[in-house]
């Protein structure tokens, strides 16, 4: 079940833009157009290619200073005012724009200072330009990327659900470089020692002991290319995507960013796995973007309108579980520890090594649950009906983990399954331990689940094949404030292995 609910919608609303605008005059029937899977050069000189996501090119650089040029002296579109720009006393606006953003480009560095309309006109234009010449079809078209192809890009395997918000920083320690910090020479244009010039805050700090040489922009292409022949997938600007950050609806003005740009420093800013959520109509400097194209917009709009409906389906359960949380909520400060361990059944695997010598993990722990349809089972009690949450104390150092949720036989929210992100390691050699709660990808809150009261059954089934140790699983009533000392106090130390027969000799 991979089903990509989150924020469908806006999916919806960019396919069906695009058609409208082309609407009344229709393009040409392209005459050497983008193929599905192949690398494509278009009307401005730039080369797109496949990076993962089926139907749509990636941009190899992001959008440069003479591309955006060429939109602004076609369309005399205005993107100057109120942009934020970096001086010794900080960001403020100072009059800069994109044409003069405070220090120098050439015209091929990204450009700067546009905001996710002034990125979203530009895809319009462009669409528009090159469908006129008959180099794009009727069903194709220019965008940003959503936010979930921007992380197939850089080479995340990332689950298909959840917000943007639920997935910052849930690969640790990994760059697009590796896991090496800091960056290897040529690994990306960051804040280096090479950015405090006089126009660096003082208060502010660089990377120590790396200079990629350049202050504040790069031309696009000037170092490594990564996963997919792809440039600046780790700084010179934030890529604008088409996703809100957040799962609310009410803040949807609020738009993600990937990549990091030239202004960034601290270590676990840059991972790949990193977001930025930013109102949509900022203009910083540190702001640009890179766009792809899509070689069968009907097929985009066509699975963009069905997840519209999954999502749609899935805020109809979620209002009437609220409703009914509400009307009759669980006892107040409940909570209810269980070792990982304690289990009361498995199929479709069995984990191993029963053992309490991870670091900072309590009592012990099991590992190996990394077979795809592996369910295990945990027996609670609660002490009255109601609506309840579910987290566990896991780690995990690769990929990131799907846990399929069933209580008393009935899988709960369908799109909604235990996340369980990378946390840097297997607590061998130091405690990665992290708390994973499993959220509702429509609210970004805790996940409401129906539970019984007196004993109930609690299946997770692994669903991707990616593996997990886990230590303990909670159940608490909504009103508590989780913590991993509130649940540690409360973990038993577990059930150990059964002594093995000795071996005749």
């Amino acid at each position: 079940m991979k089903t990509i609910l989150y924020l469908a919608s806006v999916a919806v609303v960019f396919s069906l833009s695009f058609q409208s605008a082309c609407a009344q005059n229709p393009p040409a029937s392209p005459s050497v157009g983008p193929v599905v899977g192949q690398p494509w050069t278009n009307s401005l000189g730039v080369k797109f290619v496949p990076a993962g996501t089926d139907g749509v090119l990636f941009s190899v650089w992001d959008v440069r200073v003479k591309d955006f040029k060429a939109f602004v002296d076609a369309t005399n579109y205005d993107a100057t005012a109120k942009m934020v720009s970096l001086d010794s006393d900080g960001w403020k606006q100072r009059g800069d724009t994109w044409k003069s953003p405070g220090f120098a480009q050439t015209d091929d560095c990204p450009v700067v200072g546009v905001n996710w309309y002034d990125a979203k006109a530009f895809c319009v234009w462009l669409t528009k330009k090159e469908q006129a010449e008959g180099k794009l079809g009727a069903n194709q078209l220019y965008r940003l990327p959503t936010d979930a192809e921007w992380s197939t890009a850089v080479g995340l395997k990332e689950s298909s659900r959840g917000s943007p918000k639920s997935k910052n920083r849930g690969f640790w320690g990994v760059y697009p470089w590796g896991s090496q910090w800091p960056p290897p020479k040529g690994g990306g244009n960051y804040a280096g020692i090479e950015a405090r010039d006089a126009k660096w805050p003082s208060k502010d700090l660089t990377i120590a002991g790396y200079d990629d040489g350049y202050p504040r922009t790069s031309p696009v292409g000037s170092f490594t290319a990564y996963a997919y022949g792809l440039y600046d997938m780790g700084g010179n600007v934030w890529q604008w995507c088409e996703d809100p950050y957040y799962a609310e609806a009410a803040l949807h003005d609020v738009k993600v960013q990937r990549g990091c740009s030239w202004g960034n420093y601290n270590w676990d800013y840059i991972f790949s796995s990193g977001r930025n959520y930013i109102p949509a109509n900022n203009r910083v400097t540190r702001f640009g973007m890179r766009v792809v194209v899509v070689v069968d917009g009907k097929a985009d709009q066509e699975a963009a309108m069905a997840l519209a409906k999954a999502r749609d389906a899935c805020v109809e359960r979620t209002a009437q579980r609220e409703a009914e949380a509400k009307a009759q909520p669980a006892p107040a400060n409940t909570v209810v520890v269980v070792n990982a361990t304690d289990m009361s059944g498995q199929r479709g695997g069995a984990v191993e090594n029963k053992v309490a010598a991870k670091r900072g993990a309590v009592g012990l722990v099991f590992s190996t649950w990394n077979t795809v349809g592996h369910w295990i089972e945990w027996t609670f009690t609660v002490p009255a009906d109601g609506y309840y949450n579910l987290t566990v104390c896991y780690c995990c150092q690769d990929n990131v983990g799907e846990r399929i949720i069933t209580i008393n036989g009935e899988e709960q929210e369908p799109f909604a399954p235990l996340l369980l992100t990378v946390t840097g390691g297997w607590s061998n050699s130091r405690d990665n331990w992290r708390l994973g709660t499993a959220v509702n990808p429509t609210t970004d809150k805790p996940l409401l689940l129906k539970l019984k009261q007196g004993a109930n059954v609690i299946r997770l089934n692994n669903s991707n094949g990616n593996g997990a140790n886990l230590n303990y699983i909670a159940i608490t009533s909504p009103d508590v404030a989780i913590t991993r000392e509130l649940l540690a106090s409360k973990a038993p130390p577990g059930v150990p292995s059964p002594p093995q027969p000795e071996k005749k000799p």
